[in-house]
C-alpha cells in the first residue's frame, strides 16, 4: 500500500509540476514549484523506504555504480562549491538568487532522479509515466499559446517561466510526441499528432534559434535510429514526417518570419556565448578557489555584475543583470568550478555511453518509445551547452534520464533477511535523508511564508506602518534574505520624509520621529550588507539612502564610500559613478549654504571626475552628461553647461527634466526664442508640468507679452492654487508690473534607476 502511495504522488508530481503555481500570487513562479516539488520528492520518498524497510523487508534498486558515483561527485563538490560560495546560505536555499541553481534542489533532483528510476518495476509502469509526462504536456502548450493570445491570463508570463524555456521544453519532448505517434493505432493517431503540430506552433511562435537547432539535431538522430521498424524495413510514414520537421528546422532558423496572425510576446533577452568568455576568464582569475569550485551556485548574477564586458553598454539591455549566462556548462564552470563540471560531463558521458550501447546492440528490435526516451536524453545534454537551464528544464532532465535509465539498466535486489547488517545499513541512510529532507522542507515552508509577507509588503507600500510591519513579519521568518532588509531600509526612508511633511506634528515630535525612522533604516539596510556584501544592490540602496541625508553630518561621506564599493562590483557600469557625481553635487550645494567655498569648489570638481568617467563607460549616458552640465552651470560656466544639456538631450529625447533644465539655462543666458520653443515641446507631452509653464510665464514677461504671461501664470495657479508665489505674480501681471524675478529649482535631478531602487 505504501509503495502504490509513493507511485502515485510520483504521478501527480510529473502531471502538476509544470502547471503548478498559487492563483493570485505575487511570489516567484520558481519558488512555488520549488516547494511543490520538495513535498511530494519528500512524501514519495518516505512511503517507499518504509514500504521496503518494514513492509517487504527487501530492496530493488537498478544496479549502475558509476551512474551512482557520477551522481554522488556531481552533489559531493555542488555541497563544496556551496560551503565556499560567495553568500553560502542562498547558494544553498537558492532565493533569492536562481532557484534551480541551489544545493537543495539539486539534492532532492537528484533524489527524484533515484525515486523515478527505482520505483518503477515494469516498462508498463514506466510507460504510464511517459504517458502522464504527455498529457501534463499537452496541457501546458494550450495553456501557454492561451496566454500568448490572452485568451486566458494567468498571474505569470508562461508556466514554463519563459517562452524560450518552453521552446527549448519542446525541442525536447518532441521526439516523445513522435515516439507515441509512430506507435500509436489509427484511432489514437490524431490525440498524438496534435502536441506535434502544436510544438512546431509554439517553436515558430517563440522564434528561438536554439530550439530549431535542437529540432534539426533530433531530426537527424531519428531518422538514423527510428526509421527502421525492422531490420532492413524502412517505416515511409516516419520518413515523411521526420523529413518534414527537419525541412522546417532548417527554414526557420535561417528565415525566423513573423507571420500576422501570431501575438507579440514579452520581450526576453540572455546572455550570448561571445559576452561570457571574459566573465568565465574573470572568476578564475580570481582565485584557485574559484577555478575549483565556482563562485558559487547561483551566484552568476553577482559574477556578471563584476566582471561583464563594458561593451555591453553599448546595447539596449546595458542595465540588465543577468542570473543565467549562455548555457548550463558555462554557468557551471563559473559559479561551480571545475570539479563539479566534470563531474557533470562524467554524468553526461556515462548516459551517452549507456544509450548509444542501448540503441545500436538492439538496433532493428528496439522500441520507438524507447528511442524517443533516448533521443530526448540527447538532446538534453546537446541543449545544456546551448541554453542556460532554470529548474523547469532541470526537473525534465532528471525526469528522462532516469526513465532511459529505467529502461537500459537491470534491478539488483537485496533481501534484508538474507544480507547481514544490510537493513541496518540502509535504515541509516534513510534516517539521514529523512531528517535532511523534513528540516530542509520545513525550513522552506517557512521561507515561503516569509515571501509571501515581502510581497505584501510590496503591495501595501502606500499604507507606510502596514508595509513596514509586514516587512519586519518577513525578516523575522526569514532573517537571511538581503532584498527584505533592503527594501525595509527605503520604506523607512519614506516613513521619514511623509512625517517630515507632516505639519500637524509637533517639532520635537517630528524631529525624534524622523531620527528614528533613520535610525531603523540604517539598520536595515546595514543589516542587507552584512548578509551579502558582494551584492551591489545592497550598496546602490545604501549610497541612495544616505545621499538622500546629505546635509546631515558625514551622511555624503557614508553615500561616497558606499557607491565606490558598488563600482568595484559593477565596475563596467555608469550607474555608480553617476551617482558619486550627484552626491558630489549635493554636497556642493550644502558646502554654498555654509560659506565652505574651497569644500564647493573641490566637490563640483570630483563631481566632474566620476561623471566623465561614466561617460568613458558608456558615451551615450543621459543622466551623466545631464549632471555634468549642472556641474557647469554651478561652476559659472553656462555655455559648457548649455553643450553638455544638449547633448544629452540628443540621449533622451523623452527626458522631460532635461529639456526643462535645457530651457531653464537658455532662459538664463537670454536665449529667449530657444527657451519657448523648447517650453512649448515640453508641454505639448506634458500639458499640466507646472514647472514648465512657470518659466513659459517668465519668457513671454521676459519678451514684453504680458498677456500670454499672464494665461500661464493663471493656468499654473490653477494647477497650484495655493502657491502664494504664483498667486503674487498673477497680481503683479494684472497691474502691468514686471512678474516677480526668480529662478526655478528642480526638485530633483533626472536620474536613472536601477530595479534595487523602489520609489
Amino acid at each position: 500500500m505504501l509503495g502504490k502511495i509513493s507511485k502515485v504522488l510520483i504521478y501527480i508530481l510529473i502531471f502538476l509540476f509544470p502547471l503548478f503555481f498559487i492563483p493570485g500570487s505575487l511570489i516567484p513562479l520558481s519558488y512555488q514549484k520549488e516547494i511543490f516539488f520538495l513535498f511530494f520528492v519528500f512524501f514519495s520518498f518516505l512511503f517507499w523506504f518504509f514500504d521496503r524497510i518494514f513492509l517487504k523487508k527487501k530492496i530493488s534498486f537498478k544496479e549502475n555504480l558509476l551512474l551512482y558515483l557520477s551522481l554522488f561527485l556531481l552533489i559531493f563538490f555542488s555541497g563544496l562549491s556551496t560551503l565556499f560560495s560567495t553568500w553560502k546560505n542562498a547558494s544553498f536555499w537558492g532565493f533569492p538568487l536562481e532557484i534551480g541553481e541551489s544545493f537543495l534542489f539539486s539534492i532532492f533532483s537528484v533524489l527524484f532522479f533515484f525515486l523515478v528510476l527505482n520505483i518503477f518495476e515494469n516498462f508498463s509502469e514506466i510507460f504510464s509515466a511517459s504517458l502522464i509526462f504527455f498529457f501534463s504536456s499537452l496541457v501546458l502548450l494550450i495553456l501557454s499559446i492561451f496566454q500568448a493570445y490572452n485568451i486566458i491570463t494567468l498571474p505569470f508570463v508562461n508556466l514554463a517561466i519563459s517562452f524560450s524555456s518552453l521552446s527549448i521544453f519542446v525541442a525536447i519532448s518532441l521526439p516523445i510526441f513522435l515516439a507515441f505517434y509512430f506507435q500509436s493505432k489509427k484511432i489514437f493517431k490524431f490525440l498524438f499528432l496534435l502536441p506535434i503540430l502544436i510544438s512546431i506552433f509554439v517553436l515558430i511562435l517563440s522564434g528561438v534559434k536554439t530550439a530549431w537547432l535542437l529540432v534539426f539535431i533530433e531530426a537527424i538522430f531519428l531518422l538514423i535510429f527510428a526509421l527502421e521498424k525492422k531490420v532492413g524495413e524502412i517505416d515511409i510514414e516516419r520518413g515523411i514526417l521526420l523529413s518534414i520537421i527537419l525541412i522546417f528546422s532548417i527554414f526557420f532558423y535561417f528565415f525566423p518570419i513573423r507571420f500576422k496572425i501570431l501575438p507579440t510576446l514579452p520581450l526576453e533577452v540572455s546572455l550570448d556565448f561571445l559576452a561570457e568568455i571574459p566573465i568565465l576568464k574573470g572568476v578564475f582569475s580570481e582565485s584557485l578557489k574559484n577555478i575549483l569550485l565556482g563562485a558559487g551556485p547561483g551566484t552568476f548574477v553577482f559574477t556578471f555584475s563584476k566582471f561583464k564586458p563594458i561593451t555591453l553598454n553599448q546595447t539596449l539591455f546595458w542595465g540588465t543583470r543577468f542570473s543565467l549566462g549562455a548555457s548550463t556548462f558555462f554557468d557551471f564552470l563559473a559559479t561551480k568550478g571545475i570539479l563539479t563540471t566534470f563531474s557533470l560531463l562524467f554524468l553526461f558521458f556515462i548516459s551517452l555511453y549507456f544509450v548509444f550501447r542501448k540503441i545500436l546492440k538492439e538496433r532493428g528490435k528496439i522500441k520507438i518509445f524507447e528511442v524517443g526516451i533516448f533521443t530526448s536524453v540527447f538532446i538534453l545534454i546537446i541543449s545544456s551547452f546551448l541554453f542556460a537551464f532554470n529548474l523547469f528544464l532541470w526537473f525534465y532532465f532528471y525526469f528522462f534520464l532516469a526513465i532511459a535509465f529505467s529502461i537500459i539498466l537491470k534491478n539488483k535486489e537485496i533481501d534484508f533477511t538474507k544480507v547481514p547488517f544490510s537493513r541496518p545499513f540502509f535504515f541509516t541512510i534513510f534516517f539521514i535523508v529523512f531528517v535532511f529532507s523534513l528540516i530542509s522542507t520545513g525550513w522552506q515552508f517557512k521561507k515561503f511564508l516569509a515571501d509571501f509577507y515581502y510581497r505584501k509588503a510590496i503591495q501595501k507600500i502606500s499604507d507606510v506602518d502596514l508595509s513596514i510591519s509586514l516587512f519586519k513579519k518577513a525578516t523575522k521568518l526569514n532573517p537571511d534574505v538581503d532584498l527584505y532588509w533592503r527594501d525595509l531600509s527605503q520604506v523607512f526612508l519614506l516613513k521619514a520624509n511623509q512625517i517630515s511633511q507632516d505639519q500637524n506634528l509637533p517639532i520635537e515630535e517630528k524631529r525624534r520621529l524622523v531620527n528614528q525612522a533613520i535610525s531603523d533604516g540604517i539598520s536595515a539596510i546595514n543589516q542587507a550588507i552584512s548578509i551579502c556584501p558582494s551584492n551591489v544592490a545592497n550598496w546602490n540602496v545604501r549610497g541612495f539612502f544616505f545621499r538622500n541625508l546629505v546635509g546631515i553630518e558625514k551622511a555624503g561621506d557614508i553615500a561616497i564610500a558606499s557607491y565606490k564599493t558598488a563600482t568595484a562590483l559593477e565596475p563596467s557600469s555608469p550607474y555608480s559613478f553617476t551617482e558619486m557625481g550627484r552626491v558630489y553635487i549635493l554636497m556642493a550645494q550644502d558646502f554654498e549654504k555654509k560659506g565652505m567655498e574651497e569644500s564647493k569648489i573641490s566637490s563640483l570638481n570630483l563631481a566632474k571626475e566620476n561623471l566623465e568617467r561614466a561617460i568613458q563607460l558608456k558615451s551615450d549616458y543621459a543622466p551623466a552628461h545631464y549632471l555634468l552640465a549642472v556641474v557647469f552651470s554651478q561652476q559659472g560656466k553656462e555655455k559648457e553647461a548649455i553643450s553638455k544639456l544638449e547633448e544629452a538631450i540628443k540621449f533622451a529625447p523623452q527626458d522631460l527634466g532635461v529639456a526643462f533644465q535645457l530651457s531653464l539655462l537658455y532662459y538664463r543666458s537670454g536665449d529667449l526664442e530657444k527657451a519657448e520653443n523648447l517650453l512649448k515641446t515640453i508641454l505639448q507631452n506634458s500639458p499640466q508640468y507646472s514647472n514648465a509653464k512657470y518659466l513659459l510665464g517668465l519668457v513671454y514677461d521676459q519678451k514684453g507679452e504680458k498677456d500670454k504671461s499672464l494665461k500661464e501664470f493663471e493656468e499654473v495657479l490653477a494647477l497650484n492654487p495655493n502657491n502664494e508665489e504664483v498667486k503674487k505674480i498673477v497680481e503683479n501681471l494684472k497691474k502691468g508690473l514686471p512678474a516677480l524675478e526668480g529662478i526655478l529649482t528642480p526638485k530633483t535631478l533626472s536620474e536613472q534607476t536601477p530595479s534595487e531602487i523602489k520609489p
